[in-house]
């Protein structure tokens, strides 16, 4: 069947970021699947390469979404997820290619009865002792030879849903670098939704086939689990009472007795699946046990320098001096026992033009909401300001200038933040709660700072993009479709927000229509 069916079953996203040496190889590979089922090709990606041009190049009447800034693995599956239409949503990244029976094998799984499938990962490329070694020590658990199956903790990834699913379950995770399935996955567990792990859906991965290569890789993997674990991930007591020692070298010998324990679990861990999961080929597990072995060490050298580098030492500061493990995002309400609820956001004001005609509308429904406010735009309003909190409404900060806060030191930020809630609070007359990173994006020592002030991390659930201007229905019939209870709904409070405010009223008496609450944060 065509591949731009008009209602496909299954749409596939490919997500790339900066990877012009695979990403038309990794088109190409879903649009060649022999299949009778209906399908379609997005492709999301950013980095500011070529990536999307190639591709628009090779294949013109695909859909490509191309960034200008990085977008988050979760943010480009999230940008996917709208322009997608089939029923059932899978994701592959740019440097990886489908295997034959890719669509066919998950929608199959799906049409079983399984509202999650989870796949397999092989290797692309050159077969060397490198490549075998990347993959046995990045996807111990993940490999081609583990039979079909209920999925659990190490094989939930590669996930693709039933649309009805992910519309109920919310949207992925958007300010972490990695992880995003892990997140979405024991978000499934706590609803009792299980996975079913389905080894003849596996995407073949363009990973390192020298040792070179490999290690450098193992290296960034590490970096990145660092940030990621302490981001998402309690800290154990045993953890908290090392990251208490003060004496000279303590920082240097807390991480290297860590790395080392860590090294022996994850080693044995490794070995235990890969041993498992290949019993037909344990020849090819012993062979490159020296490289699997280099990898794991790599790897916690990676995580050792993360940790005693300036984002590690940012972490430790938070976590030694009692702030919460858990970092205090929030990108939705609080369950709610009686009628649901949503919260009505606006970024970027206030603005002479927009703030008092969405004002308005609020007075009208006598609806409260959250203003993000960046610093620059309160001191050239500050009566806005004023006007805000004294309709009731709550006032949150947004930075100073609305620079990517992921970007600045220690130094910058505190000036960033500490001036805007200084001056929010000043003119409001009370104290800022809440801080919104602009563009959502956020690192651990972006929300170590926000919560070590006794403050949250907010995201959102629901974007419907107004900030590009698009028409009233657009804005509120997005609003509409997503609207799920405890969403927070991002807006804008801009001279070019006309489509918001024209929209507003439409998007309070539907919200209202359909049995909501809207509330603050």
């Amino acid at each position: 069947m065509s591949a731009f069916a008009e209602r496909p079953v299954l749409s596939a996203i490919v997500m790339g970021y900066r990877n012009e040496r695979t990403i038309v190889q990794s088109v190409a590979s879903l649009l060649e699947q022999e299949t009778e089922e209906s399908f379609e090709v997005l492709v999301v990606t950013s980095g500011v390469d070529r990536s999307a041009e190639l591709v628009r190049k090779h294949y013109p009447q695909l859909r490509v979404h191309d960034s200008p800034s990085r977008l988050m693995p979760g943010a480009a599956r999230n940008i996917g997820v709208r322009l997608a239409r089939g029923n059932v949503i899978a994701f592959l990244a740019g440097d990886c290619l489908a295997s034959p029976g890719w669509i066919a094998n998950r929608i199959a799984a799906h049409r079983a009865g399984h509202d999650v499938v989870a796949g397999a990962v092989s290797h692309a490329g050159r077969e060397t002792f490198a490549a075998r070694a990347a993959l046995f020590s990045t996807f111990p658990a993940r490999l081609t030879t583990r039979p079909a199956g209920p999925a659990d903790a190490s094989n939930v990834f590669g996930l693709s849903y039933i649309r009805s699913l992910l519309d109920r379950v919310g949207p992925f995770e958007e300010g972490t670098g990695m992880g995003e399935d892990t997140l979405m996955s024991r978000w499934l567990k706590s609803l009792g939704i299980p996975v079913w792990f389905e080894p003849s859906v596996h995407a073949a991965h363009f990973g390192p086939e020298s040792t070179l290569a490999l290690l450098r890789e193992q290296y960034a993997r590490g970096m990145r689990r660092a940030e990621w674990e302490d981001l998402v991930c309690p800290i154990g007591r045993r953890r908290q009472r090392w990251d208490r020692m003060r004496w000279p070298g303590a920082q240097l010998v807390t991480v290297s007795l860590l790395a080392g324990r860590q090294f022996t679990n994850r080693w044995r861990w490794t070995i235990r699946s890969v041993w498992r999961w290949n019993k037909g080929q344990r020849r090819h597990v012993l062979a490159v046990l020296p490289w699997m072995v280099a990898a794991t060490g790599v790897n916690e050298i990676g995580w050792a320098a993360s940790q005693l580098g300036t984002e590690g030492r940012a972490r430790r500061r938070a976590r030694s001096s009692g702030r919460p493990s858990r970092w205090r995002i929030i990108q939705s309400l609080p369950p709610n026992g009686s009628a649901p609820t949503a919260a009505l956001t606006f970024d970027d004001g206030p603005c002479p033009i927009s703030t008092p005609a969405i004002l308005e509308t609020l007075q009208r429904y006598g609806v409260q909401a959250t203003f993000f406010m960046l610093g620059r735009e309160a001191a050239r309003h500050p009566d806005l300001v004023s006007r805000v909190a004294a309709a009731g409404h709550q006032i949150g900060s947004h930075g100073w200038s609305h620079t990517d806060l992921t970007l600045l030191d220690d130094a910058a930020l505190e000036t960033e933040l500490d001036r805007t809630n200084e001056l929010l609070g000043r003119l409001s007359g009370r104290a800022v709660r809440h801080v919104r990173p602009p563009g959502g994006r956020f690192n651990s020592v972006v929300t170590s700072w926000v919560a070590g002030r006794g403050l949250h991390t907010v995201l959102w659930s629901i974007d419907p993009t107004d900030w590009e201007q698009p028409t009233e229905v657009g804005v509120a019939s997005h609003i509409f479709d997503q609207l799920r209870p405890e969403a927070v709904i991002l807006l804008h409070d801009t001279d070019n927000s006309t489509g918001t405010i024209e929209a507003l009223p439409s998007i309070i008496e539907g919200i209202h229509a359909r049995g909501y609450r809207l509330v603050t944060l």
